[in-house]
Parts: C-alpha cells; structure tokens; sequence
C-alpha cells in the first residue's frame, strides 16, 4: 500500500492512503527517520519505506502547478 504524509503532530504521523483517501495514525518511531510532510511511504510487511522516486514526482509536479498558477 502508498501513503502519504498527511502532517506530523508531536509523536504520531497522519498518513493518507493514496487509492482509498483513508487516513490514519502512526507512531513516528514506526517511520523511516527522515520523513517529512508530502513524503510517500511503501507499506510492506508491518514496515513503512520511503518511496524515494515517487515522492521526488509528486513535489516536481506540484511545484510545476504552483509555478503554472503563477503565471496566470
């Protein structure tokens, strides 16, 4: 399963699953170290990863779309 970080509050993380919108909370302790807000996370096995690529997409292309509105 993909999900996204929603938003980080003190020790839990709000993660939104991608294809369901379902949100749910996570221990940060249960995250890779360096997750951030807008990050992918792989869910595999009871063990959340940091989907690299797919997070580096995501923000160029809002980026894009903010830079786009801007323009107009």
């Amino acid at each position: 399963m993909k999900y996204s970080i929603d938003r980080i509050e003190n020790s839990l993380a709000v993660l939104q699953n991608i294809e369901t919108l379902e949100l749910i909370d996570v221990e940060i302790d249960k995250l890779p170290n360096d997750v951030t807000e807008g990050d992918i996370l792989l869910y595999n096995d009871g063990e959340y990863t940091l989907d690299k690529d797919t997070t580096a997409k995501r923000k160029e292309n809002i980026k894009k779309r903010f830079n786009d509105l801007l323009k107009k």
